[in-house]
């Protein structure tokens, strides 16, 4: 439930500067993909990640000798059909030296969509990161283009495979909204 509010709350935030004629979702319209609070954690990790990554209340730490040239990920069964958003709640640590990280959910079919997180607009504080949805960065390697939206079976966060860059940072969530509604006059 505090993951689904946190969600919510993030929703709200990235909407408040777009306009005063649009609200928020209520929380039943927000789908969390994936909640890291509460010690919960990735299913799998490789490259320089493996063994690099902790589980903690606000959510899962990647950091000591994690590099770009890592990742982790897990699976999961997720209808996000309705949404046009994904957000991603996560905050840096100071030695981060990661300018990006990359996101991907795919189906079970191998069709994928992969987004590039910019973290040049994340500070150590918690921020949230809207994607759009329509605005895929990046074909998955190996993966087909347009996954079912309606059946997300898996996800990972990884490096940008450019260097060894240190990753230091913490992940709370991973959701999704459908686009806001008009509010009624």
């Amino acid at each position: 439930m505090r993951s689904l509010l946190a969600c919510a709350a993030a929703f709200a935030l990235c909407l408040a500067p777009l306009s005063p004629v649009l609200h928020a979702a209520d929380e039943g319209d927000i789908i969390t993909i994936k909640s890291f609070e509460d010690h919960e954690g990735f299913v799998y990790a490789y490259g320089s990640w493996e063994g690099q990554i902790q589980t903690m209340a606000e959510g899962v730490l990647i950091a000591g000798s994690a590099t770009a040239t890592g990742g982790a990920g897990g699976e999961l069964l997720v209808d996000v059909s309705r949404a046009k958003n994904i957000f991603i709640t996560l905050r840096t640590l100071p030695e981060n030296r990661a300018q990006t990280l990359n996101v991907i959910l795919m189906d079970r079919s191998g069709h994928g969509a992969g987004f590039v997180l910019n973290l040049a607009k994340v500070g150590t504080e918690w921020t949230t990161l809207q994607l759009d949805m329509a605005r895929q960065s990046f074909r998955p390697p190996d993966m087909q283009p347009n996954p079912d939206w309606s059946a997300i079976a898996g996800f990972q966060i990884q490096g940008n495979h450019s260097g060894d860059a240190a990753v230091a940072v913490q992940i709370r969530s991973i959701c999704a909204a459908p686009p806001p509604s008009p509010v009624q006059p």
